[in-house]
Formats: structure tokens, C-alpha cells, sequence
């Protein structure tokens, strides 16, 4: 199952720590810019990788680079990099979106935000709160 929430854009303030779930999945899945929230396109992909995951070592003892934030536009980072605090107040610079291919990984833990919710659902039951995404080797490393 998968946790919905009502989306209603321009509504509310902006909270980098707690997400938009429905927004958020489907940025990650279909590369929405977590701006602007229009598709971004190949050439103008960029994610903030220090600010938006981290290395990872998965079963095989093997380290990947896991992102938890969708993509920008170029234009909507440096918006980003000038106005968002938890950005401006570091070294925060976007990178172009690796070309190998990545692995989109839903994720069943409780988010920021999603605690009252996760309270009123079934114990057993396994929801998809949001993903995270896998990047290759070569972006890892």
C-alpha cells in the first residue's frame, strides 16, 4: 500500500524536512524538479548530493550513493542554493543528474511528519511512505 496525501500546490509554507509524500514519489519516479515541480529533461537534471543522501553500503559490502530528494532544474537550484536555509548556509552546488542508470527503492519507514498517521495504520501492514534512489558505481564513486 501506499500512504496518499491531498495535494494542494501553493498552499502552506515549504518544509525541506517533511515531505509531500504523493509529490515526492512521484518526483522521484518521473524526475519532477522538487522546485518547481515541473518535469525536468535530461540535459537540465541536477541533484544537491551532499545535501540529499548519502553513501550507503548495501549487502554485498559494496558502497552506493543514495538520493532521497527528486532532481532540479539548473535554474530552480540556484534559486534553491540563494533562498532555501537549509541550502544557503552550506557549499550546497547541484551537479549534473548521472547518465548510468539508478534504482528507485521504495521506502517503508516512517517519515518526518507521517508519525500521527503511521500510528493509525494496522500493525503488519506494509506502506510505501516514499523512495529513495539507488545511483550507480560510477556516480558512487
Amino acid at each position: 500500500m501506499e500512504v496518499v496525501q491531498i495535494n494542494e500546490p501553493s498552499k502552506g509554507a515549504p518544509l525541506f524536512a517533511v515531505l509531500h509524500v504523493t509529490r515526492h514519489r512521484a518526483g522521484m519516479a518521473e524526475h519532477f524538479c522538487h522546485v518547481c515541480g515541473k518535469q525536468t529533461l535530461k540535459r537540465d537534471r541536477y541533484i544537491f548530493p551532499v545535501q540529499s543522501g548519502s553513501l550507503v553500503t548495501l549487502d554485498d559490502g559494496s558502497v552506493r550513493y543514495a538520493g532521497n530528494v527528486p532532481p532540479v532544474h539548473w535554474t530552480c537550484g540556484k534559486r534553491a542554493r540563494a533562498l532555501c536555509p537549509h541550502l544557503s548556509h552550506t557549499f550546497a552546488h547541484p551537479v549534473p543528474f548521472p547518465a548510468e542508470e539508478s534504482l528507485l527503492l521504495p521506502r517503508t519507514d516512517v517519515i518526518p511528519g507521517m508519525e500521527a498517521l503511521a500510528k493509525t495504520i494496522p500493525r503488519g501492514l506494509k506502506v510505501v511512505f516514499t523512495c529513495y534512489r539507488l545511483y550507480g558505481p560510477r556516480f558512487s564513486a
